[in-house]
């Protein structure tokens, strides 16, 4: 099998089960890999070889677009059409409980105290001898007076 031969199966496999946007992104990406690969200094048949079967990259691209329903994302899918500034995956349409929101503040929030807790315990002993100095300080500046 050829280049052009293993596009078209992936492109016939892909087709009528996933959108054509990914159909076309899809193609676009595998040959400029294998024409990367090949200006890399990989024959063809090698790099077709490590890539394997197209039926079966179409399969893993099919399932992987499942989720999609005339090119929308169904609720509480991850979607890569608005990717973040940063690159993130992002969901769309998900929404947590109010259990769970209320539950993940207060997680927080006993963190905080247990945080300021830790602080204060480790603290203590330096704390402790700054006031024992400054008093001593101040009553031997009242006894100099």
């Amino acid at each position: 099998m050829d280049r052009i031969e293993f596009v078209e199966k992936l492109r016939m496999a892909l087709n009528g089960r996933v959108d054509q946007s990914i159909v076309a992104d899809t193609v676009r990406y595998y040959e400029g890999y294998i024409n990367e690969e090949i200006a890399a200094g990989c024959s063809e048949n090698e790099v077709l070889e490590s890539l394997g079967d197209p039926r079966l990259i179409a399969r893993s691209i099919i399932d992987a677009n499942s989720g999609q329903r005339d090119g929308r994302m169904m609720e509480g899918t991850v979607s890569e059409e608005e990717p973040q500034q940063s690159g993130e995956l992002q969901l769309k349409g998900f929404q947590l409980p109010a259990i769970l929101k209320f539950g993940i503040g207060i997680a927080i929030v006993v963190g905080l105290i247990v945080l300021a807790i830790k602080a204060l315990v480790l603290l203590a002993p330096a704390l402790v001898t700054i006031a024992v100095v400054l008093f001593i300080v101040k009553v031997f500046r009242e006894f100099l007076k």
